[in-house]
Formats: structure tokens, sequence, C-alpha cells
């Protein structure tokens, strides 16, 4: 069953009858990825391949898209997200459109994330990154290795791309490394360790 998000000014559970829960989040982009035949149209079967995704693995959806940036294209993503019974928790930060920067906004909205109240009872464990740019090419895009699935821009998500999506979201987690900061981010990708390009 899906979780109800976290609800502002409430109290935590004592943390002798708190147990840890999984977060696992799908960043999703939109054209190329559900969008891939006609400007702005959804198509159906691509669809179905992200509901599948989330029915199998329990993860929620943030928006990376551009779509983010308007809010008329915001509000058609969750509606028509909404069709599939699929629903957007939030949205990356939107830098600058001229510089080829969206995974450092994926891992500012990470970090932020990381730093609600009760994060430490809802943990983000596995996320994964649904894209059709060559993410890993840009400015901060090291740091989503493991984490991405580049989608062909005219298949969009098809059922391969699906699987490896759950795969991600499956994924056995390792030992947490001693004094790492972040269960979320390699090492040196967290929003503290960035710095501008020189």
């Amino acid at each position: 069953g899906r979780r109800p998000a976290p609800r502002a000014g409430t109290a935590a559970a004592p943390a002798a009858c708190a147990r840890s829960a999984v977060m696992k989040l799908i960043f999703l982009d939109l054209d190329g990825v559900l969008v891939t035949r006609r400007p702005g149209v959804f198509e159906e079967r691509l669809l179905r391949n992200l509901q599948g995704v989330v029915q199998r693995t329990g993860a929620d959806v943030v928006l990376s898209s551009d779509w983010r940036r308007h809010p008329s294209a915001r509000e058609e993503a969750r509606r028509m997200l909404a069709t599939a019974g699929l629903q957007i928790i939030g949205c990356t930060p939107c830098l600058s459109a001229y510089l080829a920067q969206r995974p450092t906004e994926i891992l500012q909205w990470l970090e932020e994330f990381d730093r609600r109240p009760g994060a430490d009872l809802d943990p983000v464990t596995h996320w994964v990154v649904l894209d059709d740019r060559p993410l890993l090419g840009e400015r901060h895009g090291s740091c989503l290795r493991g984490h991405f699935v580049q989608t062909h821009p005219r298949l969009g998500l098809t059922e391969r791309d699906a699987e490896a999506c759950v795969a991600v979201l499956t994924e056995a987690l390792a030992p947490a490394a001693e004094g790492f900061e972040s269960p979320w981010a390699p090492a040196g990708c967290g929003t503290r360790d960035r710095r501008a390009p020189s």
C-alpha cells in the first residue's frame, strides 16, 4: 500500500517503538520517457510501464522534467499520471535552464528532502532517474551512476527499461560506510560538496 505523506507538526513515535520504513523514488522526465510521438501527448503503453514499476516497488514519483517549470504543464503531468493511479510527491528545483545540470537539481532535491522532519523514520533507501538525456555527462552526472536508466527518445520507457528501474529500486543495500553522511549519494556528491565549475 501507499504510505501517507508525513504531516507537518505531528509527533514522531518514541524511539523504542519506531521502526524505520524505506522510501524509494523515481525522478521522472516526461519527454522521451512517457511522451515520444506527439509533443505533450502521453502514451498509454508507456504510462502502463511506469505504473508497473511503481506497483512492483512501491516507489514515489518526483518530477524532474522541464514540464515542472511551467504551472500548466506541471498540472497536466499530475493529471495524466493520476489516470494511471500515480501521484507526483514533488518537483526538483529549477536551476538555470541554460546549463545542463539536471543531476545537480536531483541531488539538491534529495539533500533537502533528507533534512525534512521525520526523515530518519522514512529514509530514502533507493532511487532511480528516468531520462532520455545523457545525464551522466552533465554537471554532477557521475553522482547518478548506478541510479540512472536512460531511455531512447523515440521509444520511451520500454518494458526492458522498466525492468532496469525495478532492479535499481529493489537492489539489496550494502552496509553504510563509516562516516558516510548521506544514505543516497556517493561520497563527494552531496550539495555541500559541490563547487561552481571553474
